[in-house]
């Protein structure tokens, strides 16, 4: 007896007894893989108590009724276990993991946009609790592609951590991936995943470079989503999120220099914000100059940067300030790309050389790796 060339379907004899078997041979094939959706494609053995119907791919080293049949589809049909196997190019929904996946001739692998167009959804956000705003970060659901770009981390519905408690899994449980809460202190927050179950959450760390992150065991996966930052009783500021932007609904005070030299090039470090950010500020500047109300001009560059004052275009605010007084004129907001220390340059000049303080208070920033790949 032949078979069709994709299906594997029986196809009739001429003159054969009993067609219908054979007829209900080949529907059975096409009820199993057609509109392919299985429940799970990592267990080793059979359910205990399937359902006449229910489909798996079968998972690495499988045994029992499933021994030999690694990857392929195992389709529970009127009491037996029947296989099929995949063909490349072959796609089926995983039910536990709301992914779909596609079958490359070896192996099955999830569908992301980088293979067949996206069918991602947006990337989870974050924002404060309102029981608990300084300490508590609700995550939306979404997906996010892992920073090796080779996982989708699926969140499916809404979860809750806490900053203050160490990491443990599960909604309204600690996040803080190793330690305790710092005051003044940049966060990143990682939506993480266990490829050995499909577990996905969520955790607090001070390192926003995905090689340095202390990850609960069996979580192997992990992406960038979202920046907190904590005040100096180690307090979550309160925070509105817009995609990549974060900005803050107060505006800290982030560094204070007294020690000014004139049209010098110094070295800001700012530890509540992510490094290789762009920082969103605001400069000010204290004079004391003796008499009238002096202009005093301030520039901002990465740092690093070889540009000199004298050949900037613009400067960043243009400040007058009388005797004794603080200025802060004209465009004294701007944005300006970190470092990988979260640091930047800047400089301060003043006609009568009088520029004794400069302040600095944090707008939010633009978390430029958010979602990337490593």
């Amino acid at each position: 007896m032949s078979n069709t060339t994709h299906l594997q379907m029986p196809l009739l004899e001429a003159a054969q007894a009993q067609k219908h078997v054979t007829v209900n041979e080949a529907l059975q094939a096409l009820d199993a893989v057609v509109q392919l959706a299985v429940k799970d494609k990592d267990l080793t053995t059979p359910p205990g108590s399937p359902n006449d119907g229910d489909r798996y791919i079968v998972g690495p080293s499988a045994t029992g009724d499933w021994a030999s049949e690694d990857g392929n589809i195992a389709a529970y049909q009127d009491g037996v276990w029947v296989f099929y196997d995949p063909r490349e190019g072959w796609l089926t929904w995983i039910d536990d993991e709301n992914e779909l996946y596609a079958y490359d001739g070896s192996s099955w692998s999830v569908v992301t946009s980088s293979s067949s167009g996206s069918v991602l959804k947006p990337l989870p956000t974050i924002s404060n609790n309102s029981a608990d705003a300084h300490h508590d970060i609700d995550i939306s659901a979404g997906d996010a592609l892992d920073v090796a770009g080779s996982q989708v981390i699926a969140l499916t519905s809404s979860l809750t951590k806490r900053i203050d408690a160490a990491w443990s899994v599960g909604s309204n449980a600690g996040g803080l991936d190793t330690g305790s809460v710092a005051a003044n202190t940049a966060y990143a927050v990682w939506l993480i995943r266990r490829s050995d179950t499909g577990g996905v959450d969520a955790l607090f760390s001070t390192s926003f470079s995905s090689g340095s992150v202390t990850l609960p065991t069996h979580y192997d996966a992990l992406q960038l989503i979202g920046w907190v930052a904590t005040d100096g009783s180690s307090n979550i500021y309160t925070f509105e999120q817009s995609g990549d932007h974060f900005e803050l609904y107060r505006h800290p005070l982030v560094l204070t220099d007294s020690s000014i030299t004139d049209a010098t090039w110094e070295t800001a470090t700012l530890s509540e914000l992510p490094p290789r950010c762009v920082a969103n500020l605001t400069a000010c500047h204290y004079s004391n100059a003796t008499s009238g109300s002096p202009t005093a001009y301030f520039w901002a560059r990465m740092k690093g940067a070889s540009k000199s004052i004298t050949t900037f275009n613009q400067h960043v605010g243009v400040f007058a300030a009388p005797n004794g007084t603080w200025g802060i004129e004209g465009s004294g907001q701007f944005n300006i790309l970190l470092d990988g220390s979260s640091r930047f340059e800047y400089a301060a000049s003043e006609a009568a050389s009088t520029v004794t303080t400069i302040s600095i208070h944090l707008l939010g920033c633009q978390l430029t790796e958010r979602g990337a790949a490593s």
